[in-house]
């Protein structure tokens, strides 16, 4: 794409401001929305207060690494729909998502920002520690702060967020998530970390062994706990329900496909085709491969126990 052509699809993507005011600009992928992005998101709500100015994020609907190396795998915390909710929520006056592809990466910083200060009447820059932008990654924070000076806005770096000595950051999350802890990955996130798909036919063996099971297909770009036995939450037809989650491959059974299984206590009912939501509280246990179906039911009563206690029921 020519660099006039590509300077055109941004400037489309970006609103027209109905308000004769400035934004105070946030920039990134903000996958998880967590608390380290919230603290951000604060920052800038509070500078456009003070300045009568509008509160604007933009996210890119695709990780740059993903874009940008053939051999990265990223997984996403959220769905694109669920960060850019969870973003709107968060009291913006403006969420913005910007498409990230090969052609946007050659973009300069300069050439980045002045279109933001066209477009947007950018007045201040808000990022984080370790925020760069632009071809090559050449917009660092002296980088951007020295465009800042020649195009007429400022930038202010927000200080890394931790929680008990850990720095938090999607990184960090991912790596809690992909080991089963999740109760770790809440923390890290302010909220539970959640899975949303469709309800597809299984097996039946779940029905078979008295735990009928909901088998959950998912996005495959989404993030997966570890293999396992979860307490969790459901949602379905905006009804909340305490369920047991199983991830994995059905060892007993000498399964080979990992899925994704959700037992929801005290329900009856068809919810085959439906999209359901998936709210992981807590690892109970890893998978097993039990030497009979007793043992195996013996193993999924005490996890249903765990799982209302663990839910306070």
């Amino acid at each position: 794409m020519e660099m006039e052509s590509l300077l055109m699809r941004v400037h489309d993507e970006l609103p027209i401001l109905s308000k004769d005011q400035d934004t105070v600009v946030t920039i990134g992928v903000f996958d998880g929305v967590h608390l380290g992005h919230q603290e951000v998101i604060n920052q800038v709500k509070t500078i456009a207060e003070s300045s009568k100015s509008l509160s604007s994020l933009i996210t890119f609907t695709e990780h740059p690494r993903a874009v940008l190396s053939n051999n990265s795998d990223i997984k996403y915390i959220t769905s694109s729909d669920r960060k850019v909710s969870l973003l709107k929520s968060s009291g913006l006056d403006l969420v913005i998502p910007l498409t990230f592809d090969i052609d946007l990466s050659k973009l300069r910083a300069g050439e980045f920002c002045q279109l933001l200060k066209d477009r947007l009447r950018m007045g201040k820059l808000v990022i984080g520690h370790d925020f760069v932008m632009g071809f090559q990654r050449e917009g660092t924070p002296d980088v951007l702060r020295n465009i800042g000076n020649d195009l007429g806005f400022s930038v202010q770096i927000v200080d890394q967020v931790s929680e008990r000595d850990t720095r938090i950051s999607s990184t960090a999350i991912r790596k809690a998530i992909i080991s089963s802890d999740v109760a770790e990955a809440a923390r890290y996130l302010g909220r539970l970390f959640s899975l949303d798909g469709t309800v597809v036919a299984g097996d039946g063996k779940g029905r078979i062994l008295g735990f009928p099971t909901a088998n959950i297909s998912i996005n495959k770009s989404r993030l997966v706990p570890g293999d396992g036995i979860y307490a969790t939450w459901a949602y379905v037809d905006n009804k909340k329900y305490v369920s047991a989650t199983s991830i994995g491959n059905k060892p007993t059974f000498d399964g080979i496909s990992r899925l994704i299984e959700v037992y929801l206590l005290d329900f009856d009912g068809d919810i085959y085709g439906d999209t359901i939501e998936i709210e992981f509280s807590e690892h109970i246990r890893g998978q097993f491969k039990f030497e009979n179906q007793e043992q195996l039911i013996a193993k999924m009563n005490e996890d249903i126990i765990k799982v209302r206690d663990i839910m306070s029921l």
